[in-house]
């Protein structure tokens, strides 16, 4: 990257109206144009290419899954604890963990703040199937209670 000798800052280059800035990408080493508006907002110079490879290896569990009620799902057919499909609710398996056994099918596991994604054991609960129901009960009474209100 060029640096002006008196600011230190780069030299940018005016195209299509806008300023750019070349910079090497640290990956690949190819030079690639930055707008002047993200380049003091940018905290690496990856080129497109290179940022989506880094962006999927960093999130990307390819045993983890999002179940479409919102829970996180992982495939470990392996574990007694799982479905037919091989799947397991994070949340029982944070719950197993903490517990140190397997959970039971007639145990169910309640996030106390509503949070499906939220898989703290802090903030996790064992009921019983009737206790879990009760309990979601009562919060939609409380919830319909203070709509109407």
């Amino acid at each position: 990257m060029r640096v002006s000798s008196k600011k230190r800052k780069p030299l940018f280059t005016k195209i299509n109206g806008q300023y750019y800035a070349k910079v090497n990408c640290p990956d690949c080493g190819r030079e690639h144009p930055v707008s002047h508006k993200n380049y003091y907002r940018m905290k690496s110079f990856r080129c497109i290419k290179c940022s989506q490879v880094y962006s999927a290896k960093k999130h990307r569990d390819p045993n983890r899954t999002y179940h479409r009620g919102g829970y996180i799902q992982y495939y470990r057919p392996e574990n007694p604890m799982a479905n037919a499909r091989g799947l397991i609710d994070e949340h029982r398996l944070v719950m197993a963990k903490t517990l140190g056994r397997s959970l039971k099918s007639s145990e169910h596991v309640h996030h106390i703040d509503g949070d499906k994604t939220n898989n703290n054991s802090k903030n996790l609960l064992i009921l019983s199937k009737s206790e879990h129901h009760r309990l979601h009960g009562t919060i939609q009474e409380k919830e319909k209670r203070y709509a109407t209100a």
